[in-house]
């Protein structure tokens, strides 16, 4: 049989009235929180295209005049 006639006992306790309160502040909490994150996605949403595959086209070209022209492309292996 359990001893719950003495007061520091469970059954003579409150019952976790205070931890009910904190769990609501902590749901409230996280409501808040989802929306900054919906926030954050529409302004990241709104990134300006730029023209960087012209960019990059145009220093390929460069260092193909710098490179000696190829003669053949093949696999070599030793064995």
């Amino acid at each position: 049989m359990s001893d719950l006639n003495h007061p520091w006992r469970i059954g003579n306790s409150a019952g976790g009235v205070a931890e009910e309160g904190l769990l609501l502040l902590r749901t409230h909490e996280a409501e808040e929180l989802t929306g900054l994150c919906e926030v954050i996605i529409v302004v990241l949403t709104e990134v300006p295209v730029l023209g960087i595959a012209i960019e990059l086209e145009r220093r390929f070209g460069e260092v193909q005049l710098l490179l000696p022209l190829a003669v053949a492309v093949g696999l070599v292996a030793d064995r």
